[in-house]
């Protein structure tokens, strides 16, 4: 488990909320110089706390796109195995271990309903899927986007 102090926990919180936002804003914020400051985000890197910087799209982006939750149904192979093998697959963007019949449920992004057949056509055809149930998201009403420190 990573240890965090509350200054790291504070600095987190800020750098997810924008991590855009100056040192010098973030510093007064957190009471730390602006050198301190850098040497804490440094080490939360170093550390691999922090993974990757990177930006949130507008939700006007994603209009032209179809997103579907697929749950699968896997046979007789690994969760990991499975796992593995879909990352690879183009339009899979996030894949989780559940409970229930599925083994598995994706995220899956499309331009268009037959670019969403073919990822499902290559998905099915993946060694140890069983068959695939899939959810079309009309409307992603919030994404709090919650991380809990």
């Amino acid at each position: 488990m990573i240890e965090l102090d509350a200054i790291d926990r504070k600095i987190l919180r800020l750098l997810l909320n924008d991590s855009q936002t100056p040192l010098s804003t973030m510093s007064a914020e957190v009471g730390l110089s602006v050198t301190a400051l850098h040497h804490r985000i440094r080490n939360l890197k170093k550390r691999k706390v922090i993974k990757r910087f990177t930006i949130a799209l507008a939700e006007d982006f994603y209009e032209s796109q179809i997103s579907c939750f697929v749950k699968i149904i896997k046979f007789k192979k690994s969760s990991i195995d499975l796992a593995l093998k879909l990352k690879s697959v183009p339009g899979v963007e996030s894949c989780y271990s559940v409970t229930g019949e599925e083994s598995l449920l994706l995220k899956v992004r499309a331009k268009s309903a037959k670019d969403f057949q073919n990822t499902l056509e290559v998905i099915n055809r993946i060694e140890g899927v069983e068959r695939t149930v899939s959810n079309l998201i009309i409307e992603e009403h919030f994404n709090k986007g919650l991380v809990i420190l």
